[in-house]
C-alpha cells in the first residue's frame, strides 16, 4: 500500500499542476508540397483507425520521418468507431542490428606486470526483432515484438569452442491499449518500463549505438533483481495527457521481483512536460533527424519493498537552422535496494547507488551525419549490510568495498543515415573502466578500449 500511495501521490501532483497551468495552443502546421501531400495521403489510409499514444505511434512515426507536417494526431482526427467502413489495421516490420566489434583485454593492476593489451574480435546479430500491431478499433491497439534471447547477439562467440548461432525467438512485447481519451489509457501486458527516458526510448532512432548500459543492470534477464525481460516487466499501465499533450503523466503496477508470490507488485510513476513540440508514442524518440523540435523534462520513481529508485532527466533535439539540429539526452537516478533485514528487500543485489547518463551531439541534415558523444558513471555508496561487510568493518574498509563496484563509460561516435532510420551505420568508440586492487592495496580503475560498427536495418 505504502507504494500505491506513493505513486498516487507524485500523479495527483502532476495532475493539479496541470490544471492549474492556463492551456496553450500549438499554432497550425504549414502546408505540405503536392508529392508530400500524396505520400501523407497513403499513410493517413494505413493509419486513420490509430488514435493518440500507443506503442504503434513510435513505429510509424519512423516509417513517416520525411512527412514534415504530419502527425498521428492529426491522422487519426477524423476517424473513431462510428466512422464509416472502419476495418481493423494490421503492420509488421523487423528491425535488425548487424555489428562488428572489437574488445579491447583488460591491464593488469599490477603495473609491474607484462600484460599485453590484445584485441578480441566479434561478428554478431546485437539485435534481431519482428514487430507486429495494430487496431481492433479506432480506440484500441496491440503490439508484439519478438528478440533473440541472447544477451550479447546471434554468432557471439563465448571465448572458447562455443557460439551463439541456433537460437530461438522470445515474445519481447506483447501488451493492449485502449484509449479512453487523450487523458486516460490503459496499457496491459509485457511492456518496456521504466523512470527516465534513456529507458523508454525505442532502440531504432538512438543517438548512439545502444541503451545506456547501467540502465538495465537489474532488469536485463530473469535472473536480475527485478526479474525482468530486456527492461520489460508485466503489468497495467496508465497513461494520459493534459495541456494540449504538453504533460504526460505514467503509472504503472508490476510483477517486479516475485520472492513467495505474497511480496508487494512493483509501482512506477514518472511525468513528463514538452515545452516545444510534443510527442505522444508510448516509446521515446533520440534523434527525429531534423523533424521536431523537442525540449523536455521528466521525473520518475521505481518502489517494491524496500527497493526504491528516483530519477530525473532532460531531452532536447533542436533544429538551430535548416541544416543543422542540436541534440542532447542526460538523465541522473538514484537507486536502493534497502535494508537487508526486510524480507522483501533488494539491498545486497541492488545496494545504494547514482547512474549518471549522458549523451550530446549534432545532425547534418544535408549530410545524413550524426556526431555523438556519450558519458556514463555508476558510483556506489552502499552500506556496510549491503556490501556483506561485517558491522566492525572501518571506514576505509566500507569505502574501498565501494569504490570496488564504480564503474564508468565514457566516448563517442559517427552515425551516417543513408536512408534515415530504415538504413544507417554508425561507428563508436568507448573507454569502459572497471576497479581492483593494486599490489598496494589501493584501489585503481582498469580501462579498456571497446569499438563498436553496427548497421541497422528497418522496416515496418
Amino acid at each position: 500500500m505504502k507504494n500505491l500511495f506513493l505513486g498516487a501521490s507524485l500523479l495527483l501532483c502532476g495532475l493539479s499542476a496541470a490544471v492549474a497551468q492556463q492551456s496553450t495552443h500549438t499554432p497550425p502546421l504549414p502546408l505540405l508540397d503536392t508529392p508530400t501531400l500524396q505520400a501523407q495521403q497513403t499513410i493517413q489510409r494505413q493509419v486513420s483507425a490509430l488514435k493518440t499514444g500507443s506503442a504503434m505511434d513510435y513505429y510509424l512515426g519512423l516509417r513517416r520521418s520525411k512527412l514534415r507536417g504530419l502527425t498521428l494526431g492529426q491522422a487519426a482526427d477524423a476517424a473513431d468507431d462510428k466512422a464509416a467502413g472502419f476495418k481493423p489495421t494490421f503492420s509488421a516490420g523487423a528491425l535488425i542490428h548487424v555489428v562488428g566489434a572489437g574488445f579491447q583485454d583488460r591491464p593488469s593492476a599490477d603495473p609491474n606486470a607484462q600484460a599485453d593489451q590484445e584485441w578480441q574480435r566479434q561478428l554478431f546479430n546485437y539485435r534481431t526483432r519482428l514487430l507486429f500491431g495494430g487496431n481492433v478499433s479506432a480506440k484500441t491497439s496491440w503490439f508484439i515484438e519478438t528478440e533473440a534471447p541472447t544477451v550479447d547477439g546471434i554468432g557471439w562467440g563465448a571465448g572458447d569452442t562455443t557460439r551463439n548461432i541456433q537460437v530461438s525467438p522470445i515474445i519481447l512485447d506483447a501488451q493492449v491499449e485502449h484509449r479512453f481519451s487523450d487523458a486516460f489509457s490503459i496499457i496491459a501486458g509485457m511492456q518496456l518500463v521504466g523512470i527516465n527516458r534513456n529507458q523508454l526510448q525505442g532502440a531504432a532512432s538512438l543517438m548512439g549505438v545502444d541503451f545506456g548500459y547501467y540502465q538495465y543492470n537489474y532488469t536485463l534477464t530473469q535472473n536480475s533483481p527485478l526479474q525482468n525481460n530486456y527492461g520489460r516487466d508485466i503489468g497495467v499501465n496508465l497513461r494520459g495527457f493534459f495541456l494540449d499533450n504538453r504533460l504526460e503523466y505514467r503509472l504503472g503496477f508490476f510483477g517486479g521481483r516475485s520472492w513467495d508470490n505474497k511480496g508487494p507488485f512493483r509501482t512506477i510513476a514518472r511525468l513528463c512536460y514538452n515545452f516545444l513540440d510534443t510527442e505522444t508514442g508510448q516509446y521515446y524518440t533520440g534523434n527525429s533527424l531534423g523533424s521536431s523540435k523537442l525540449f523536455s523534462i521528466g521525473a520518475g520513481v521505481d518502489m517494491q519493498g524496500g527497493y526504491t529508485a528516483f530519477g530525473a532527466d532532460a531531452f532536447l533535439d533542436l533544429p538551430v537552422s535548416e541544416s543543422l539540429s542540436i541534440l542532447a539526452n542526460t538523465s541522473y537516478s538514484m537507486l536502493n535496494g534497502g535494508d537487508p533485514g526486510n524480507p522483501y528487500n533488494m539491498g545486497t543485489l541492488i545496494p545504494k547507488q547514482s547512474i549518471l547518463f549522458g549523451e550530446v551531439g549534432l545532425y547534418a541534415r544535408k549530410l545524413k551525419l550524426s556526431p555523438f558523444f556519450i558519458i556514463e558513471m555508476n558510483t556506489f555508496d552502499g552500506d556496510r549490510a549491503q556490501l556483506g561487510l561485517p558491522e566492525s568493518a572501518d571506514s576505509d574498509a566500507l569505502s574501498d568495498a565501494n569504490a570496488l563496484r564504480d564503474i564508468s563509460r565514457m566516448g563517442g561516435g559517427l552515425c551516417y543515415y543513408f536512408n534515415g532510420y530504415n538504413a544507417n551505420i554508425k561507428l563508436q568508440y568507448i573507454t569502459d573502466t572497471v576497479h581492483s586492487f593494486n599490489p598496494d592495496g589501493n584501489v585503481v580503475g582498469l580501462s579498456r578500449g571497446v569499438i563498436w560498427a553496427q548497421l541497422q536495418l528497418f522496416v515496418f
